[in-house]
C-alpha cells in the first residue's frame, strides 16, 4: 500500500505482534491505515509520551486542540490508565499494555461515530535490534452509510495521514529529547 494508506517502515511491524485493531472487524469496506517510524528511545519512555494523548493530540494544535498547545513535558500521574478513559476528547481508551500497546476507540454514541462511523486506533511499540523502538499505528474505520460516509471514505485517509504523521513525529521528538527518559 502507499500514501495515504501506509506511511513509514510498516513492513517492519512483526506480524506476530497483535493489537486491538487487529482483532476488530468492520467488514469488507473498512478503511485500514498503517503508520510507523523508528524512535531512538526506550518503549517505556515512548509509552509514557503516548499516555499524554489523554490530554492533548500532539498534532496541529491550532486545528484539533482549539489552539491550546500540547504539553512538551510529562504530566505527573497522567500515566494512571484505565479502560474507558477519555482520550483526545473523541476517543475512549480501549486497551493498553504498558510499554507495548495503547488502543483507542471512537466514543460510542458520540458525534464522530454518529456522523462518520466507528473506529479503532492502536499504537504499538516494538523493540528493535538497533536499540530503537518501532512506533506503529494501525487504524480501522467503518464509515457510515450515505453521503457523509462516502466523503469520509475519501477524505479520512488523507486527513489522517497529515494529522497522524505530525503527531507521531512530534511524539518521536519529545521521546528522543535528552530529558525525556526521566519518567
Amino acid at each position: 500500500m502507499t500514501i495515504p494508506f501506509s506511511w513509514g517502515p510498516t513492513e517492519q511491524i512483526d506480524p506476530q505482534t497483535t493489537v486491538l485493531c487487529d482483532e476488530c472487524s468492520y467488514g469488507p469496506h473498512a478503511i485500514e491505515l498503517s503508520r510507523a517510524l523508528q524512535v531512538r528511545s526506550s518503549p517505556a519512555t515512548l509509552f509514557r509520551w503516548l499516555t499524554q494523548l489523554k490530554v492533548a493530540p500532539y498534532s496541529y494544535d491550532w486545528l484539533d486542540n482549539l489552539g491550546v498547545k500540547s504539553p512538551e513535558y510529562l504530566i505527573p500521574g497522567i500515566d494512571a490508565l484505565s479502560e474507558g478513559q477519555r482520550v483526545m476528547s473523541i476517543f475512549r481508551l480501549g486497551r493498553f499494555v504498558p510499554n507495548r500497546e495503547f488502543s483507542l476507540l471512537v466514543s460510542a454514541g458520540g458525534l464522530v461515530e454518529k456522523t462518520c462511523g466507528a473506529g479503532v486506533i492502536s499504537y504499538g511499540l516494538q523493540e528493535t535490534k538497533s536499540e530503537e523502538t518501532l512506533l506503529f499505528c494501525k487504524i480501522k474505520f467503518r464509515a457510515t452509510n450515505g453521503i457523509v460516509g462516502k466523503v469520509t471514505q475519501v477524505l479520512l485517509p488523507w486527513g489522517d495521514f497529515v494529522m497522524m504523521r505530525k503527531q507521531m513525529l512530534r511524539l518521536k521528538a519529545l521521546a528522543e529529547a535528552p530529558d525525556a527518559s526521566f519518567c
